[in-house]
C-alpha cells in the first residue's frame, strides 16, 4: 500500500491497497490523520514515526503489527521518507508498506528446522563434514572431530584434510583411488 501526508499529518493521496487494509475509501481518507482512520495505538506510532522523519529528514524502514480491517492482526514492513518542495523544505511524507506476514511465518519455520537440523548433527554419533562443491569444508560435527581428531581450525579443504589424515602419500593416493 502507499500514501502521502502533509505536514499536519494529513493524508493527500492513498492507493487501492490502502483501502482494503483500512476499510475505508480513498475519498474518505484523504484529508483525515491516522487517530481519524486507525486505532489510538497504531495511530500514534504512525504518526510519531512520520514526525520523526520530518523532524530528521531522513528514510525510515519499520516493521510492525498493523490491524487490517477484513483480515484482523498482519505483519508489515513500512518505509517512509520525507517530501521536499522546490526551495528543499520538508513539506510531508510518503509511505509505502507490504505484508510480510507469510514471509515472517515462513523465515520462523525455517529457523526452527535449521535449530532441530543442528540439533541432530551435533549429538549424532557419527561424524558428518558438510563439503562445498569447490572442496572447502564448511562444517563438522564433535563427532567428526572425535573420529579424526581435526576441526577447521586445521583444514579448510577437502586436500588438507586428506594430508592430515593419510599423511603417507602412497596410502592417501589408495585411499582417494577407492573413494572413487
Amino acid at each position: 500500500m502507499a500514501w502521502l501526508k502533509d505536514k499536519n499529518f494529513r493524508y493527500i493521496a492513498v492507493n487501492e491497497a490502502f483501502s482494503r487494509i483500512s476499510g475505508k475509501k480513498p475519498e474518505e481518507v484523504i484529508g483525515k490523520t491516522d487517530m481519524e482512520i486507525w486505532l489510538k495505538r497504531q495511530a500514534e506510532t504512525y504518526t510519531n514515526e512520520d514526525r520523526e522523519v520530518m523532524r530528521s529528514g531522513k528514510k525510515l524502514r519499520i516493521e510492525g503489527p498493523i490491524f487490517k480491517k477484513k483480515t484482523g492482526l498482519g505483519l508489515f514492513e513500512t518505509i517512509k521518507t520525507p517530501i521536499y518542495n522546490s526551495q528543499g523544505e520538508i513539506v510531508g511524507t510518503a509511505g509505502i508498506s507490504r505484508d510480510i506476514t507469510e514471509r515472517k511465518k515462513a523465515e520462523e519455520a525455517l529457523k526452527q528446522e535449521k535449530e532441530k537440523f543442528k540439533i541432530l548433527v551435533e549429538h549424532y554419533p557419527v561424524g558428518i563434514a558438510l563439503i562445498q562443491k569447490n572442496g572447502r569444508y564448511e562444517y563438522v560435527n564433535p563427532a567428526f572431530v572425535d573420529m579424526f581428531g581435526y576441526d577447521l581450525t586445521d583444514f579448510k579443504a577437502a586436500k588438507e584434510w586428506l594430508r592430515l589424515v593419510f599423511p603417507d602419500k602412497d596410502y592417501r593416493r589408495r585411499a582417494i583411488a577407492l573413494r572413487k
